[in-house]
């Protein structure tokens, strides 16, 4: 393994050793419950979920943070919106939708947390990384929505682990 020398690595990700892991993204499609698909790389402009077709909306999510549990153990993710003035509306009107219906979203003070399972404690510490990757919503037909999570950030033994995780992966 390759051990960083840039300290900047460090700066925006001060608790990881390693590289980043690969062009792995994870997808979280919201409904009732939340569901949980990897994906090789980014889909670009079009992702097809079973028979819905998802179409990028074009706005892409700066940054944002990975939950992790007292254990280091990732549960989700959080984002702070306040980029733009619109796309923040627009971003905090999307996830208060979306946590209408499905309860592993989460809206509060300006934060938007979207948790993997019922686990809901996590380490601020441990929280804080400010990755800035692969982060897009999609819409379909039928208002269907998807986030689009890229794992470059995270660690290979961060990755394996959300692969064996209990998570409602499909």
């Amino acid at each position: 393994m390759t051990i960083p020398t840039d300290p900047l690595f460090y700066l925006f990700n001060p608790h990881r050793e390693g590289t980043p892991r690969t062009s792995d993204c994870i997808v979280a499609r919201f409904g009732q419950n939340l569901e949980l698909y990897w994906l090789s790389n980014n889909p670009g402009g079009v992702l097809r979920i079973g028979t819905s077709l998802f179409q990028r909306h074009g706005l892409t999510i700066p940054h944002y943070d990975w939950l992790r549990s007292a254990d280091d153990q990732i549960i989700g993710v959080r984002y702070w919106p306040f980029e733009d003035k619109n796309d923040t509306e627009f971003i905090s009107t999307f996830f208060s939708d979306v946590a209408a219906v499905c309860d592993q979203v989460i809206v509060d003070d300006g934060a938007i947390e979207i948790f993997f399972s019922e686990a809901r404690a996590y380490d601020g510490d441990r929280s804080c990384d400010q990755a800035f990757g692969v982060a897009d919503i999609y819409y379909s037909a039928d208002r269907e929505y998807a986030l689009i999570l890229g794992t470059d950030w995270l660690h290979e033994t961060e990755v394996a682990a959300l692969h064996a995780s209990p998570f409602n992966w499909k």
